[in-house]
């Protein structure tokens, strides 16, 4: 049944991703037969959750397999090499900093990728000791990590993994590389054109919305909005869609008939015009992302994972005078606050607090399911962002850093009482 609905036309890189974790804890040998055969899923996200399944299983090759694990690693550090060359091409000016912010990101998985394939090579245990000694502040573990490498894996191997692992300096590593690996620098806008039609090498939707929001910062040279518009995610298609109205509006709004004939971008179009019309907008999945961003309890939180996240967000929007919750009921919810101001009180005369613009609030009853202690109203108009139990409690399962900021906000808040 799994086997079938990861392969079924039309399933989202998000569902093979929790089919292959489901697969992960099975631990039959028909699972991991399966996982095997996903090895080289060309969806990065995808691959990634299938190895650290196998790793899971304690998986080892043998056979036809080992040339396979070796293929995969060589093809991991020709991407690395894509993506250095990439950093270089795009340049470190204002309007690309979140696009190399989301390079990075998918470098270092594909280093996470890289050593859950050496696991399965050799010693699962020295593997995963050398990737984190790699990491460590101490030069002296650093340097014994890549002498335990140097002693572990086979020369061929060696020679192309060294220069990804010696250096935090991305662009020693790129000229080391270039021998094995040789890349073709490009223009700025010919790199973005390059990372948008994902011809040379597969880029994560957010990787690619990174590319359409640097272009619309820098005015869309070369037309590439359009070429964003033709992307398959949703993702990536409505921040063209935004990214075309910030261009150029007259073109947004000829385009707009044609952009509504695709249903999963009718709600981005509406939401562009009300804002074109001046009227309060509802945000686009991006705005969402930098709103969490700005919050203390997600700032260690990779945005990609913020951007899944945020498509399970709801907006919601409470008129003067509204209530949010009142005293006494039952929650499930913690809001951020988009804009406006709520009020905190009794429900009588009595205020605790003003909330204002990435305050939080709803959390301590989203974690304990246990009545409100206060009414939350707004004094002006406010847009909140809603997140679910639900959806907070598998955000914390991968990411404990979340917890942990949460505790934090709740005992400032503590330590404010008692002061007052």
């Amino acid at each position: 049944a799994l086997r079938t609905a990861f392969g079924r036309e039309g399933v989202s890189s998000e569902f093979q991703v929790r089919i292959a974790a489901v697969c992960g804890r099975i631990r039959e040998p028909a699972s991991v037969a399966f996982l095997v055969e996903q090895m080289g899923a060309s969806d990065r996200s995808v691959r990634t959750q299938v190895l650290r399944a196998l790793h899971l299983n304690e998986f080892r090759s043998e056979g036809v397999s080992i040339v396979d694990v070796r293929r995969l690693i060589r093809e991991e550090v020709a991407d690395i090499a894509w993506m250095l060359a990439a950093l270089a091409d795009v340049g470190e000016q204002k309007a690309v900093q979140l696009l190399r912010s989301a390079l990075l990101r998918a470098l270092e998985q594909g280093r996470e990728r890289i050593f859950l394939l050496l696991s399965f090579l050799y010693d699962s245990t020295t593997v995963m000791r050398v990737k984190e000694n790699l990491r460590h502040e101490s030069s002296q573990q650093r340097a014994y990590a890549l002498e335990v490498l140097h002693t572990t894996v086979s020369r061929d191997l060696e020679m192309i993994l060294l220069p990804i692992c010696e250096s935090s300096d991305w662009t020693v590593g790129l000229a080391q590389l270039q021998p094995h690996f040789p890349q073709k620098r490009l223009l700025r806008e010919e790199r973005l054109r390059a990372i948008l039609s994902g011809q040379e090498l597969w880029m994560p939707p957010w990787v690619r919305m990174c590319s359409v929001r640097a272009i619309s910062e820098m005015g869309d040279p070369g037309g590439l909005v359009n070429l964003a518009l033709q992307d398959k995610s949703t993702l990536v298609r409505e921040t063209a869609a935004l990214a075309l109205f910030r261009v150029d509006p007259e073109a947004f709004a000829k385009a707009a008939p044609t952009l509504r004939d695709d249903r999963s971008m009718i709600r981005a179009v509406e939401k562009i015009e009300r804002w074109q019309e001046g009227g309060r907008t509802m945000l686009l999945t991006v705005e969402k992302v930098m709103i969490l961003r700005s919050i203390r309890i997600f700032e260690g939180i990779p945005e990609d994972v913020l951007a899944n996240l945020a498509e399970h967000i709801t907006e919601v929007e409470i008129p003067a005078g509204e209530h949010v919750y009142e005293k006494g009921g039952m929650g499930r919810t913690m809001y951020v606050v988009v804009e406006g101001k709520l009020r905190v009180h009794d429900g009588a005369g009595t205020t605790f607090v003003y909330l204002g613009e990435r305050d939080l609030f709803g959390e301590l009853t989203t974690l304990d399911p246990e009545p409100h202690a206060a009414t939350v109203s707004a004094e002006e108009d406010a847009s909140l962002l809603g997140l679910d139990r639900d959806v907070l409690y598998e955000l914390m399962s991968d990411h404990p850093e979340v917890l942990r900021g949460i505790i934090k906000v709740l005992i400032q808040r503590l330590r404010g009482k008692r002061q007052d």
